[in-house]
This record gives C-alpha cells, sequence and structure tokens, in this order.
C-alpha cells in the first residue's frame, strides 16, 4: 500500500484507505468540491511547475556565469555592456596589425587597395612621385595623371 513520511502504511480495509485519502485531501489543501485525484493532480502539476522554474533558473545562473566569464576575457569594465565588449573585441580582432601601406628597405611601396583605385590602378601601374613644398609630403601620381600636367 501507500507509503511515505506523511503517511503510515496502510492495511487493505476500507476505514483506513478512507484515512489514507483524507491526509492526502489535507496535504494537498483539497476542497470540498474538489476530487482527491484531482487535488493530487494539481499539487503534481504545481511541484512540476515548479521544477522547470528551478530548471530554468539553474540555466539562468549557467548563462550569467558564462557570460561573466566572457566579459573577464574581454576586459569589460563595469560600464560597459557586454555586446560592446564584444564588439570591441571583434573589431580589434579582425584589423589587420600590420600597416596598410609602407616602403621596404629597397624602395617598393604597397599601396592600400583604396589609394589604387583612387589612382585607377586596380591592378597596379607605373606611378609618379611629386614633392610638395610642405616637408615630409609627397604626392603619388599615376604616370597617366602625370602626364597630363606636364602637357603631353
Amino acid at each position: 500500500m501507500f507509503t511515505s513520511k506523511y503517511l503510515t502504511p496502510s492495511t487493505s480495509s476500507k476505514t483506513d484507505i478512507q484515512k489514507d485519502l483524507e491526509k492526502i485531501r489535507k496535504l494537498t489543501n483539497a476542497s470540498e468540491e474538489e476530487s482527491t485525484v484531482d487535488a493530487v493532480k494539481r499539487v503534481v502539476e504545481k511541484l512540476e511547475s515548479t521544477n522547470n522554474i528551478l530548471q530554468s533558473l539553474n540555466s539562468v545562473e549557467y548563462f550569467m556565469n558564462e557570460l561573466q566569464e566572457v566579459r573577464s576575457i574581454l576586459n569589460a569594465d563595469s560600464e560597459e555592456s557586454t555586446l560592446n565588449a564584444v564588439k570591441r573585441f571583434v573589431a580589434y580582432a579582425t584589423t589587420p596589425k600590420a600597416p596598410l601601406s609602407y616602403i621596404t628597405p629597397e624602395g617598393c611601396v604597397k599601396l592600400p587597395k583604396f589609394a589604387m583605385v583612387a589612382l585607377g590602378l586596380k591592378d597596379g601601374g607605373g606611378v609618379v612621385f611629386h614633392t610638395t613644398d610642405k616637408e615630409g609630403q609627397v604626392t603619388i601620381l599615376s604616370n597617366e595623371e602625370a602626364l597630363k600636367l606636364l602637357g603631353e
């Protein structure tokens, strides 16, 4: 028969079963109109609902711990949102670490794509360097533009 820490083991007598049912009704706070089975179902549903809530809370706790770890890795301060910290990190991680342009010791120049397009030399070509009156400033012209300036 039914046994729990709230109910004593019962015999099969009708009186004992009725006593057990009354104990169950009291434990489940069954109303006069509610059957014992419905009261037990209601309590079980509440327990399942409570269990689902607890599982959800455990998931939220796990997620929050993961977020804290991410924030720590990204060195996010208390004022910065996690999303902004991730965006900052992605921007840093995807930025080329080498300079966009440089001149080798042999004098070879590497130009960024935007400069090549602006010069009309997407696939490469000849250029002319023109010095200006300002110290440290040089203008780069395509061969075609340089010839136009020279009137040829």
